[in-house]
C-alpha cells in the first residue's frame, strides 16, 4: 500500500503563525472530541450495516466478485446510470486509479462513461460511445426514485431491448438498488428479472463508494477493489485509538471544529493531480450534503456548514491561489498530492530554449509539480493561511481506499461535533418535489 501521510502542522502558530491555532485551543476541547468518538461510535451508521462496516462486507463484495465473473470478456465498456453518490465515487475512484484520460488510450479496456447529466445532445449519443453488444449498463438508485436515472433507464432500457431484445436486455443491465418491497427499481428488476445488487440499507448515496455502488462497476473495469476495501479497514483500525493525534479524521475534524467558531466557513480542497479532480467533486458534495443543516439534532436553528471548494494544482495556483493567499482568513485549506508517479518523464532542453530555462534542464515533471505544490503550501502559510496536507507517496488501490474512508470519518466526526445528522440531505428534497411537480409527477 502507498503510505498516506496527514500533516496538520500547517494549521498551528509555529507554521501559519499568528493566526494559526495553538495547542491549548484543542487540548480545551479535546473531552468534547472523545464525547463526539464515543456517540460516533454508538449510531448505526458506524456499525457492520453501515458505511463503516462495509470493507467488511464479504458478502457484498462477493456478489460483486460473482457477477464480474459472469460478464467477464463480454463487453468493451461500462455505463454508469447514477448521479450524485450513485456516481461521484465510482468516478473518484476510476479517474484516480486509471486516469481521466483513459478512454483517449487505445489499449485502455474497458472504457468507462457515467451518465450523471440531462443534456440532450449528450445523451441521444451514449450509443455511439457504448454500443450494445460490447457494453454493460449499471443503473444506480439507493432510493429507486432518482428522476434523472430513471429517465436514463427509460431511455437506454427501451433502446435496448429494441436492438438486442429482452433476453440481452438482461444479459447487460445490472441494477443496484435498496432491496426494499416498495422500491421502484427493484420491483422493475423482479418483474424483468434482471441481475441486481444490493445497497445496505443504512448506507447513504455520498457514502455508498465502498458498497457495490462503487466496488461492482470498479471491479468491471478490473480495478483491484479488495485493495480499496483493505486500504479503509486500515484506516478503520486508526479509529480504536483513544490518542487525539493517533485518530487523524477526529483530529481533522476537531480543527476544523475551532476554525468555525473563528469564521473560517469555507473549505478549499486543493488536489495537486489532475486524475483526482473527481474526487474533489466527491468530496465537495459528502462535506455540502453531510455538513450543512439548518436544525441539530434536538431541533434547535444552528444553520450551520462549511462550504466547499475543490481546486486543481497547478491549474488554479493561476486563478483561485491570489484570492487564498490574499482574501479574508474564511478558509481551512485542504492540499492533497501524491509524490511519486507511475511515469515521470525528464526534461531535455533544446538549444534554443535554454536562456532563461535552465534551471528546468533534467528535471522531471513529478519534480516541478512537486516544487509547485510546495511553493504553494509555503506561501499559504506565510500568509497565515491554516492548511492541512494529504501526502500519498503513490496513487493505488489501498491507499485511495484509506483516503476515501479518512474523509468520510472525519465528516461524520465533524457533524457529532455541531450535534448534526451526517446522514441525511432534507434540504435536497424540496427541489427534487417542486421539479417532479413540475413534470406533472
Amino acid at each position: 500500500m502507498s503510505k498516506v501521510t496527514i500533516d496538520f502542522s500547517g494549521a498551528f502558530t509555529q507554521i501559519a503563525g499568528a493566526t494559526g491555532l495553538l495547542l491549548k485551543e484543542v487540548k480545551a476541547i479535546e473531552t468534547k472530541a472523545w464525547r463526539a468518538h464515543e456517540t460516533i461510535a454508538s449510531l448505526p451508521q458506524m456499525s457492520q450495516d453501515g458505511f463503516f462496516g462495509l470493507p467488511k462486507r464479504n458478502d457484498l463484495f462477493e456478489s460483486c466478485k460473482k457477477l464480474t465473473r459472469k460478464l467477464k470478456g463480454a463487453y468493451e465498456n461500462v455505463v454508469v446510470l447514477g448521479i450524485g453518490g450513485s456516481a461521484l465515487g465510482f468516478k473518484a475512484v476510476a479517474d484516480a486509479l486509471l486516469g481521466k484520460d483513459h478512454n483517449l488510450n487505445p489499449k485502455g479496456k474497458p472504457k468507462y462513461f457515467v451518465l450523471d447529466y440531462l443534456e440532450p445532445e449528450s445523451i441521444a449519443k451514449i450509443f455511439e460511445f457504448a454500443p450494445p453488444k460490447k457494453s454493460v449498463y449499471v443503473a444506480i438508485s439507493k432510493s429507486g426514485k432518482t428522476q434523472e436515472t430513471a429517465a436514463h433507464l427509460a431511455y437506454l432500457g427501451s433502446k435496448l431491448e429494441r436492438e438486442i431484445g429482452k433476453q440481452g436486455l438482461k444479459e447487460r443491465l445490472v441494477i443496484i438498488t435498496e432491496l426494499e418491497a416498495e422500491n421502484p427499481f427493484q420491483q422493475m428488476a423482479e418483474k424483468m428479472r434482471l441481475r441486481c445488487l444490493e445497497i445496505p440499507q443504512l448506507v447513504g448515496g455520498r457514502y455508498s463508494v465502498l458498497s457495490p455502488v462503487g466496488i461492482f462497476p470498479l471491479s468491471l473495469l478490473g480495478v483491484d477493489a479488495y485493495s480499496l476495501l483493505r486500504g479503509a479497514n486500515k484506516f478503520n483500525k486508526l479509529t480504536q485509538s483513544y490518542e487525539l493525534e493517533a485518530n487523524p479524521a477526529l483530529y481533522y475534524a476537531l480543527l476544523h471544529y475551532i476554525y468555525a467558531q473563528k469564521g473560517h466557513n469555507v473549505t478549499v480542497f486543493f488536489l495537486y493531480d489532475r486524475n483526482m479532480e473527481a474526487l474533489g467533486d466527491w468530496l465537495v458534495q459528502l462535506w455540502a450534503e453531510s455538513l450543512g443543516k439548518r436544525f441539530n439534532r434536538r431541533g434547535d436553528l444552528v444553520e450551520v456548514g462549511l462550504a466547499p471548494i475543490c481546486a486543481i494544482g497547478p491549474r488554479d495556483q493561476h486563478s483561485i491561489l491570489q484570492l487564498l493567499i490574499e482574501g479574508p482568513f474564511d478558509k481551512v485549506i485542504t492540499m492533497i498530492w501524491p509524490t511519486k508517479f507511475k511515469q515521470d518523464p525528464r526534461i531535455v532542453l533544446p538549444m534554443w530554449q535554454k536562456k532563461g530555462f535552465k534551471y528546468l534542464s533534467k528535471k522531471s515533471f513529478g519534480q516541478i509539480m512537486a516544487s509547485e505544490a510546495q511553493g504553494t503550501y509555503q506561501a499559504l502559510t506565510k500568509s497565515g493561511k491554516p492548511v492541512i496536507k494529504v501526502n500519498l507517496d503513490c496513487i493505488d488501490a489501498e491507499g485511495i481506499g484509506y483516503m476515501l474512508q479518512f474523509f468520510m470519518c472525519a465528516t461524520a466526526y465533524l457533524a457529532e461535533l455541531w450535534d448534526i445528522n451526517a446522514f441525511d440531505q432534507p434540504g435536497v428534497q424540496l427541489g427534487k418535489e417542486i421539479s417532479r411537480r413540475l413534470l406533472g409527477g
